[in-house]
């Protein structure tokens, strides 16, 4: 990583120095990538807000590379969208910003290289470039276009790249100029595929792969390039070259670099040998009267006086938070942070900077522009990962259900990796109990529960997998005891409110819970009684049902519940208790969760916490409202198995499963398997649980049993807490088992 010396000397020199009328803040400083950084900076008082990035082209990491919007002459593409699609395995887009000046259908004014190949040789001479050879090395000026052909001995001038034929011209088509050369029948054609790479500036190798006469229109096939020929240039191609010959082909643009890789044109140089030259520029390359002087969100490229360092910059206008720079503003920024030269590009609403895939800055249309081409910074650095996370971390699954899992990643930069299934290891520590597939999809087929690992490289997470069936209802609490109960409120009289159990009313058993209120109404206050307890609950529930009489009000009940993340969320039942002769049964369906604090997502498993009644009244202020409700019968229900596929093969042999949950409490549930080789068909079967001195405290079956899977709630709230044994014996067959009572 870079010393921070370097960081902090050029803050210095942009919280101090620049521009010394202007207080500038430098926001953020980032490390976008080995050798790149991007820089955050603020002047409130004009005010300006201006992103650049500053890319050291000695490391061997970073190449620059030009993008040609969709690949064409004639398009249009957002710079993100040029950027994404650059990005691929081997290498990764951590910066790029917007560049050539364009007409109406996306053709750059001046000329662009991409990849060693000229996309146009209308290059607009008078405007500066600014390029890159194969080695990062960099120039920034004019150009020139030349060309020429070789067959042997023989010499024929190119006169340009994919524009319109003209009388006795040679012209180049590659496929950025589309799927034909769109030429008439009065010349000859050659398709060439090429020997060596494409490079500007020096000898290409191609061999010649077909030969049309007087067909035109010649399609560039894959791979291929057309030389078109016309006049005395068709004389040449016919006297010279022939099906299977090897030719050589010299783009020269004479940019003083020997293999010219890269290249965008701009408009105009603002700095030149260290000094600002955006005014003589401007008057060099010619524009509009107010083009420098006025303050436009603008966009520029520089480099340093040693030519070790790019620099990418945009400046944002024609907006609140920034109004643009002139052209000799922007000149004096890029001394300020290094530059010894530089050019501007096409700005205004085309301004557009983006550091690892994100748009930093806020262009002035208030949306991206489509622009012609585009400047990327590309590194080949293996980006090893300093986070991976699964998501969700747990999960409950209940029957007919499956879960996606999803993964997020960030590299030692901190920048968010898009990862799948597909780019890492991983594995179910219990693989019997499911599947996972490429796409992160869990499928389970066996009740209990499995961790997910996955691994990249040294970074791994895991998650926790718990499928469990629950069958029927259950009853949590039928009142007959108030254990573990207490009353608290909200806005109550504590004193004269209380909770007890009653005799006189109960739904079933012998007694109900009784809740006595009492408290004084004040405007715009909602008076609350929570009665609260912990209930665990297995699986994945169809709702929560409560017994309820009330006192005349209409009374309004929710379940409070906490979720797999301790989160809190609650459930309102399906109406208001409105009965003062019997009990009314109140549900809540577990479908719609509302969120205790709204950031919170919810998981399964849950526990019950808390009954909470809003407590109704006529809204008479200073009157006091006391009264008593009754609950009983505190239950919960699962869905009706609908459309389960039942496993109907008998086992082969006696066996006995391990209990789930474990440790638990107060219930678990016990499995077992009855085999079919009984000649009557069936089997003595007794599972009994013990405790550790061996005294029998609970059997669960003791009959006859036909072949086939069985599964047994076993109810321990009668236990103590500690190690039991359970045991399945049918004639000489004895399997045990331990489980835990935790309380």
């Amino acid at each position: 990583m870079k010393s921070m010396k370097n960081i902090l000397g050029l803050i210095f020199i942009l919280s101090v120095n620049l521009f010394a009328q202007f207080k500038f803040d430098t926001l953020s400083v980032k490390e976008i990538a080995s050798g790149a950084y991007h820089y955050h900076i603020q002047e409130k008082n004009v005010p300006w807000n201006i992103n650049f990035l500053k890319i050291d082209l000695r490391n061997p990491n970073i190449k620059i590379k030009t993008v040609k919007a969709e690949d064409k002459l004639i398009a249009r593409e957002t710079t993100s969208s040029m950027a994404a699609r650059s990005s691929s395995d081997s290498v990764l887009v951590v910066g790029a910003i917007n560049s050539d000046f364009f007409d109406g259908v996306g053709i750059p004014v001046g000329a662009q290289v991409s990849d060693g190949e000229l996309i146009s040789s209308s290059v607009a001479p008078s405007w500066t470039k600014i390029g890159f050879d194969k080695f990062n090395n960099p120039m920034v000026g004019r150009i020139n276009f030349s060309g020429e052909v070789i067959a042997g001995q023989n010499k024929n001038i190119l006169n340009a790249v994919n524009q319109e034929r003209a009388a006795d011209f040679m012209v180049l088509y590659n496929s950025f100029y589309g799927a034909s050369t769109k030429t008439n029948e009065w010349g000859t054609e050659i398709s060439l595929r090429p020997i060596t790479s494409w490079i500007v500036d020096d000898t290409v190798k191609l061999e010649v792969t077909n030969k049309f006469s007087r067909t035109g229109n010649a399609q560039i096939g894959n791979g291929e390039v057309i030389l078109s020929a016309h006049g005395s240039a068709e004389t040449f191609i016919n006297n010279f070259i022939q099906i299977g010959d090897t030719i050589k082909l010299v783009v020269r643009l004479n940019s003083g670099l020997k293999y010219l890789w890269q290249m965008v044109s701009g408009f105009p140089v603002i700095l030149k040998n260290g000094s600002n030259y955006a005014l003589k520029g401007y008057a060099e390359e010619g524009g509009s009267a107010t083009f420098a002087t006025d303050r436009h969100p603008r966009t520029a490229a520089g480099i340093s006086v040693d030519s070790n360092y790019l620099f990418l910059a945009v400046v944002d206008g024609r907006q609140t938070i920034s109004k643009g720079m002139s052209l000799p503003e922007f000149a004096d920024f890029f001394i300020r942070i290094g530059a010894y030269n530089a050019v501007n590009l096409d700005g205004g609403g085309s301004s557009t900077i983006l550091a690892r895939n994100k748009i930093v800055n806020f262009p002035s249309d208030g949306t991206e522009r489509k622009v012609s081409n585009c400047l990327l910074v590309i590194t080949k650095e293996k980006l090893e990962l300093s986070e991976l996370k699964i998501f969700p971390d747990s999960i409950l699954l209940s029957t007919n259900q499956t879960v996606q899992f999803k993964l997020t990643a960030k590299d030692k930069y901190g920048y968010n990796e898009n990862l799948t299934f597909k780019d890492v290891e991983y594995e179910l520590t219990n693989p019997s109990f499911g599947r996972i597939s490429d796409d992160g999809t869990f499928l389970p087929n066996a009740e209990g529960e499995t961790y997910l690992i996955v691994r990249k490289g040294s970074i791994s997470d895991t998650a926790k997998i718990m499928f469990q069936v629950g069958v029927g209802k259950k009853k949590l609490d039928g009142f007959e005891e108030l254990l573990n109960w207490n009353l608290t409120g909200k806005e109550i009289d504590t004193v004269n409110s209380s909770l007890e159990l009653s005799t006189d009313f109960f739904s079933e058993g012998s007694t109900s819970a009784k809740i006595n209120y009492s408290y004084t109404y004040q405007s715009g206050k909602t008076y609350w009684v929570y009665l609260n307890n912990e209930f665990p609950i297995f699986g994945i529930p169809e709702k929560i049902s409560l017994d309820v009489k009330f006192d005349g009000w209409n009374h309004n009940v929710a379940f409070v519940v906490t979720d797999e993340n301790g989160e809190e969320f609650a459930f309102l039942t399906n109406k208001f208790a409105s009965q003062t002769e019997f009990f009314d049964s109140l549900f809540a369906t577990l479908k719609n969760p509302i969120k205790i604090n709204p950031s919170s997502t919810f998981f399964y498993p849950i526990t019950i916490k808390q009954i909470a009644i809003t407590l109704a009244n006529d809204r008479q202020v200073g009157k006091i409202y006391s009264g008593s409700i009754y609950l009983d019968n505190l239950r919960i229900s699962y869905p009706e198995l609908v459309g389960i596929e039942k496993n109907i093969s008998a086992p082969l042999a006696f066996n006995l499963e391990q209990n789930f949950p474990n440790p638990f409490n107060p219930t678990t549930r016990i499995k077992f398997s009855v085999p079919s080789n009984s000649k009557s068909g069936n089997h003595n079967v007794k599972l009994t649980v013990y405790d550790i001195l061996g005294r029998a405290v609970s059997t669960l079956v003791n009959e006859n049993k036909p072949a086939g899977h069985y599964e047994i709630e076993f109810d321990g709230s009668k236990l103590s807490s500690g190690i039991y044994l359970y045991t399945l014996q049918s004639g000489d067959f004895l399997s045990i088992k331990k489980l835990v009572v935790l309380k």
